[in-house]
């Protein structure tokens, strides 16, 4: 009886891995590059960086780094949280702060509720600290600058996950082992896909 039972727990606990991981790679990244209703088109004169969050596997392998910046929309006084690039200030942006066009900097971008709820108390915190600004997106969402690129990554990292499946069926059936050109060359892949698809988390 016990035995039936850990079964059934183990095969209803994969396929809500597989579910989740269709949702987060396909359909997840699918409505988001559909969703034009969403979208916000904002001109901001200023910006500066507001938070850098650092992502590490229990806290000693690095997995890379996130950017919140702080958009202002001078005669309005609003502003607006962006989740960005390294770059995308300095790219964007003089030494000042202002924009490097004189009219602003006009990007469009998908509101995206920050789902780390160290990283919202964080952010609450230092804005609070900013007074005189409307945030009309509130302390909670930010304007996520690289959406689209994003969503085509993990598209391509569900299409590659398929591939794996198929070859590791493959390699499977032929009995090739780790020690092996094949063997060895598959797993090196899982671990360049497991590394990439770690980046698109956030």
């Amino acid at each position: 009886m016990r035995e039936n039972v850990k079964k059934i727990f183990y095969v209803v606990f994969g396929l809500l891995l597989i579910c989740a991981y269709i949702y987060v790679f396909l359909v997840e990244p699918v409505i988001d590059l559909a969703n034009k209703k969403d979208l916000k088109t904002v001109n901001i004169d200023s910006a500066y960086n507001i938070l850098t969050v650092e992502h590490s596997i229990n806290g000693l392998i690095p997995i890379g780094k996130e950017y919140f910046y702080v958009g202002i929309v001078k005669d309005s006084n609003d502003a607006y949280l962006i989740r960005a690039p390294k770059k995308w200030l300095d790219k964007n942006f003089k030494t000042n702060y202002q924009a490097i066009n004189d009219d602003g900097f006009s990007f469009t971008a998908l509101p995206e509720r920050i789902s780390d709820f160290d990283v919202t108390d964080e952010l609450n915190s230092r804005l609070q600290q900013v007074g005189g600004y409307n945030y009309p997106l509130g302390y909670e969402y930010c304007l996520e600058y690289s959406y689209k690129s994003i969503a085509v990554k993990k598209l391509i990292l569900f299409v590659f996950s398929i591939i794996l499946v198929i070859v590791g069926i493959i390699l499977a059936k032929k009995n090739e082992n780790a020690n092996s050109k094949f063997g060895a060359a598959f797993i090196v892949a899982i671990l360049v896909f497991l590394a990439l698809m770690i980046t698109t988390m956030k």
